[in-house]
């Protein structure tokens, strides 16, 4: 990417300034659960949420919230507190959410699958004043300084409404601190430009610690729909969420590509004549869309519509928007479409300079939807929000995405890749430095990198590459994937790691990203070892075997070894259940060992 030619004032007028017309009167001037409140009143024996047989109204969930509360503000929270929730998808977290809003206080979502470590960097990192948990509401720690003025007025459009933590490039995952304005904004602009309104039923999987999880439960109810939530023991099965979707009536789904092409790969090998869900609308984010995906679509699901939609964190979760042909040519990436309303794009050169159509620059972000940055983290924050003034534009408050990208000859934009070494893996952003961090304080590893390839099935998956601190080649992977596991969650830790003498440099003496060799293909499993021995043996077997697409498992076969992933190994655990956690899987990846950890309990 190197400068480019100034812009004509023609240009400038038609690209910073023209393909920027987004200005709306949407009232982002309100806070999140003043819009909630308002549905709330207008239809309060309408269902907000269907978990099971649990049904919650929206009557009920105005009244949960508001208890709870008035519980939380007994606690000390308070207008500027923030409050961490630990809870598991359903009514639970959902009443959490709002209740935090209400008492005038950010919510921080922690994954209860995180290891420890992590989520209780996350506490201290927040400075959470308090916890709602499966347990209830408890206020473990009192915050030096976040809620020092003892404010009882209720939050404003520009109070934080949330803080989403994502990996960060030192090993240290950085908290992304949310506004109401931008979140109300981006979500009422989804509802209105596709429709989304009572009587709609949303789809809701993603992680509550990923901000997809905003657009599928904030974003549902602040329409007046019903958010669908499958099952915990189900969150990974398409057939499960094929089963919601027939049985609840499922029109709108907010999802990954995929876990849509997950999907389709479900309908695809159903018995001819299968019922089919009313599926309208697949809002597809959090990762490149492939370009055989429109078709494949059309073709299981002809009703339903796709649109691309490009975002981030730091810019209250969406920030493009394009509806995608149903016969997109399959030999080009599907674009990310255009600004959301309230909303700018800038694609810029590396001396921030505006590119023409067809020069790659780097996408920067303006408008509405900003974060207001980094919590606690003042010199990121300073060094991904800028202040950018060129031609007409003076004095714009912009975020540096690090996305690649260019214009089409009509202002349509399209995704280009990463412009450092963040990689998204089903969905999920990862900073490969978080691991490589971790990588590098296990014994024996004296450098390591962290890629993520895509296999012969056309899966994406991390890899690490260790250079042994002697030189031999010698680091126990095993030991060092279970030490992972332990501080890492589940879809950080590589799905391989290949062990150099050397990791590969260029000719200038930077690391050679394209000279790292392919992991060993997976063995695929021969059926001549021993059998299960018992019932324990077998389910776990019945297990590995479907998810790694095999006939048989013998009792010693290594899940790993024979193709496991990362991300299959967290569906392996979710399936086996009984309070399994990820760490038993990488210690004993065989059906033998594994069923002696079932055993006891």
């Amino acid at each position: 990417m190197t400068a480019a030619e100034p812009l004509s004032p023609e240009e400038q007028q038609r690209i910073l300034v023209d393909w920027n017309r987004t200005a709306s009167g949407l009232p982002h001037g309100t806070p999140l659960h003043e819009h909630f409140a308002a549905r709330a009143a207008a239809a309060p024996d309408a269902v907000a949420m269907v978990q099971g047989e649990h049904r919650l109204t929206y009557g009920e969930l105005d009244g949960n919230s508001a208890d709870l509360a008035e519980r939380l503000r007994a606690l000390g929270v308070r207008r500027g507190s923030r409050v961490a929730l630990a809870l598991p998808r359903g009514p639970e977290f959902l009443t959490a959410v709002l209740a935090v809003l209400r008492a005038g206080a950010a919510y921080v979502p922690v994954d209860v699958d995180y290891p420890a470590d992590r989520i209780n960097f996350i506490l201290e990192d927040a400075n959470c004043e308090a916890v709602i948990s499966d347990k209830g509401a408890s206020a473990p720690r009192r915050g030096a300084g976040n809620c020092a003025s003892n404010h009882t007025e209720p939050a404003g459009p520009d109070d934080l409404a949330y803080v989403i933590y994502t990996s960060g490039s030192t090993g240290r995952p950085k908290g992304i601190a949310v506004r109401h304005r931008g979140a109300v904004n981006n979500l009422l602009d989804l509802a209105e430009r596709f429709r989304i309104a009572p009587g709609d039923k949303v789809l809701h999987l993603s992680s509550t610690s990923f901000d997809m999880s905003v657009v599928e439960l904030l974003g549902t109810v602040l329409a007046g729909a019903t958010v669908v939530t499958p099952n915990p023991d189900g969150l990974r099965d398409p057939a499960h969420w094929h089963a919601l979707a027939v049985e609840h009536g499922v029109t709108v789904w907010n999802t990954t590509p995929g876990l849509l092409g997950a999907y389709l790969g479900h309908l695809e090998n159903a018995t001819p004549g299968a019922t089919l869900p009313p599926l309208r609308l697949a809002m597809l984010g959090g990762d490149r869309v492939p370009p055989t995906l429109p078709r494949r679509a059309a073709r299981v699901l002809p009703a339903m519509r796709l649109a691309n939609l490009g975002g981030f964190t730091e810019a209250s979760v969406h920030s493009t928007v394009q509806l995608v042909d149903p016969q997109h040519d399959p030999s080009g990436d599907v674009p990310i479409g255009r600004p959301l309303a309230n909303q700018r794009i800038y694609i810029l050169d590396e001396a921030m300079q505006p590119v023409r159509p067809g020069v790659t620059g780097e996408l920067y972000v303006a408008g509405t939807g900003l974060a207001e940055g980094y919590l606690g983290r003042e010199e990121l924050t300073r060094e991904r929000f800028l202040q950018w003034s060129y031609g007409p534009v003076r004095d714009e408050r912009v975020y540096r995405t690090g996305d690649l990208a260019r214009y089409r000859a009509d202002g349509t934009i399209e995704f280009l890749g990463r412009s450092d070494f963040q990689v998204k893996v089903n969905g999920v952003r990862i900073e490969p430095g978080e691991i490589e961090a971790a990588l590098r304080r296990q014994p024996g590893v004296r450098e390591a990198v962290v890629v993520a390839r895509e296999d012969a099935a056309g899966d994406r998956a991390l890899v690490g590459y260790l250079e042994a601190a002697d030189g031999t080649g010698a680091v126990d992977t095993t030991a060092v994937r279970e030490a992972l596991a332990e501080v890492l969650p589940g879809h950080h830790v590589p799905s391989a790691l290949v062990v150099l003498d050397r990791l590969p440099l260029s000719p200038n003496g930077k690391l050679d990203r394209a000279a790292l060799p392919a992991p060993t293909p997976p063995a695929e499993p021969d059926g001549a070892g021993e059998a299960p021995a018992d019932s324990v043996e077998q389910r776990v077997a019945d297990v590995f075997a479907e998810l790694l697409g095999a006939d048989a498992f013998a009792r010693d076969d290594d899940f790993f070894a024979l193709g496991g992933t990362s991300w299959k190994a967290m569906r392996a655990v979710q399936a086996l259940g009984e309070g399994l956690r990820l760490a038993d899987l990488f210690r004993n990846p065989t059906p033998r060992r594994l069923a002696e950890v079932l055993r006891a309990g």
